[in-house]
């Protein structure tokens, strides 16, 4: 084994969101290693960074919209009421997938990394004397009957899947990033290859060795006001529902001046609500950043509190771990297999956002416990998943699985 080619839907610094950092977190990785590696991309319609042994291409931005319309009138059409976008996703994946396998067959590699969400593979020819192996982060089918994300399509998300396990015919072998999603994905696909558990990789060298960017002296904070990180705020999958409510009993409880770091796109609706809070909330929302510049920001933050809805392996919560923040979650999803309820935060149950907010008061007012949980989350993701550690377990799979 010499080759890898790694495929995402787009990569960092065009790209966000937690699997194209994951891709890129892997790519890296392997080429430190000494592989022979390129990533392509095929949801990147602006060429505007080059960097050498990454090829990105898209469909245009006029016709990924023009295939979004055409699917969702056809599907209002038949009946279909609730929300409708994965079918969208594997058209236009797949569709890009289509200018890759030529360049992807060019470089001759012996493993092919692929994600599942976007079905890039759906029509492509078995590649010639290649593994192909499918990261299964997505999974349209766990989106299902969860009223709290949203009525979604069931016609939708049975044609996604229909593309998806077409995508599943030519692939060798299946990791997903957590106990979590080995379980959907078993539970929804017919597999025969081996279906193994890696977790998401990070670079810990790159977040240890980015400088903290001090935004609260920007922002006109006082020395020492806590600061909590809610990483997408604005997405209904990661609770925006809960976070007003979340931001303003905290505050009132906590009586003393304190900020809120809020990543991601805020609507509209949510940043009205954000100006009814109690004197003593300022609120730190800039919308989408350059991932070094995020991670700049969430040093400075105090701890992190995430009421997400839905979880394969919140990357989110990993990268405040290993920035020194304890994480106050649900316990939903892969989160269990990140946070360490009690030693390196808090897992509350499911929708229990009283509890929620209890913890994170509790945190933020009791230093001792906060000092050691800071430090037990720093040593926990080094120890558990060092970049260095993660990639071994690829090339352990490669060798005894392919």
């Amino acid at each position: 084994m010499e080759r890898i080619a790694i495929v995402s839907a787009s990569l960092p610094p065009l790209g966000g969101g937690g699997i194209s950092s994951a891709h890129y977190h892997l790519y890296k990785a392997l080429k430190s290693k000494g592989y022979s590696v390129k990533a392509y991309t095929f949801g990147d319609s602006v060429k505007r960074h080059k960097e050498p042994d990454i090829y990105r291409v898209g469909l245009p931005r006029w016709l990924c919209n023009l295939i979004r319309m055409i699917t969702f009138v056809g599907l209002r059409l038949s009946g279909e009421k609730g929300t409708i976008y994965q079918f969208v996703d594997t058209i236009i994946g797949s569709l890009g997938g289509l200018f890759l396998i030529m360049r992807i067959k060019k470089f001759r590699p012996d493993i092919v990394i692929i994600p599942d969400h976007g079905a890039v593979s759906a029509f492509w020819p078995k590649i010639k004397d290649a593994k192909s192996i499918l990261i299964s982060h997505h999974n349209p089918a766990r989106f299902l009957n969860n009223p709290l994300i949203g009525s979604q399509s069931e016609k939708d998300v049975e044609l996604a899947l229909k593309v998806e396990k077409r995508a599943l015919r030519n692939i060798d072998a299946v990791i997903c990033p957590s106990e979590y999603m080995k379980s959907e994905f078993l539970r929804t696909y017919s597999f025969s290859g081996p279906v193994e558990v890696i977790p998401s990789i990070i670079s810990n060298e790159t977040i240890v060795s980015i400088k903290k960017n001090n935004f609260a002296e920007k922002i006109g904070l006082r020395p020492n006001t806590p600061i909590v990180y809610i990483p997408s705020a604005g997405s209904i999958f990661k609770g925006k529902d809960f976070v007003f409510e979340i931001i303003r009993r905290v505050a009132s409880q906590f009586e003393k001046p304190i900020c809120f770091y809020l990543t991601g796109e805020i609507d509209p609706v949510l940043m009205y609500c954000l100006t009814f809070l109690p004197k003593n909330a300022v609120i730190y929302a800039p919308s989408r950043l350059p991932y070094h510049e995020n991670i700049s920001n969430i040093k400075t933050c105090t701890i992190c509190v995430s009421p997400t809805l839905i979880e394969n392996f919140g990357l989110s919560l990993l990268e405040a771990h290993v920035c020194g923040l304890p994480v106050i979650s649900f316990d939903v999803g892969g989160n269990r297999e990140i946070v360490r309820d009690g030693e390196t935060g808090y897992l509350v149950p499911y929708l229990e956002v009283e509890e929620l907010i209890d913890r994170t008061v509790f945190l933020l007012t009791h230093k001792d416990v906060y000092a050691e949980m800071s430090e037990n989350s720093m040593k926990h993701s080094i120890t558990r998943f060092s970049s260095a550690m993660t990639v071994n377990k690829y090339l352990n799979f490669f060798e005894k699985r392919l």
